[in-house]
This record gives C-alpha cells, sequence and structure tokens, in this order.
C-alpha cells in the first residue's frame, strides 16, 4: 500500500494493524515474567556486536 503499488486501503490497513497487534500480543507472553524491559543486559552487547561502536 505504502510502496505505490496498490492503493491505499484504510479498512484493509486497519485489519493489517490488528492482526499485528493480537499476535505481538501472543509474541510477548512467550517470554518469561521479569525478562521484559530495563534494564536488558543483552541489549548493549547486541549494539555492540551489530554496530561495532564499544560506547554502546
Amino acid at each position: 500500500m505504502f510502496d505505490g503499488k496498490r492503493a491505499y486501503a484504510p479498512a484493509a490497513f486497519k485489519a493489517a494493524a490488528d492482526t499485528l497487534n493480537v499476535r505481538a500480543g501472543a509474541l510477548i507472553r512467550e517470554f518469561p515474567q521479569g525478562t521484559l524491559g530495563a534494564p536488558s543486559a543483552a541489549g548493549p552487547e547486541i549494539r555492540r556486536r551489530a554496530t561495532g561502536d564499544s560506547r554502546a
């Protein structure tokens, strides 16, 4: 829709957004309690590996 290959269809966009909302909630529930949010020990290390930035 947004790459110009299809006309914008509000109902289709809302349906897709609703699907993502439902599935994202299900995915988040797969993580053990207490593992989401700060502090994350993995975040800085992943950033360092991805960017090579030693300050991350």
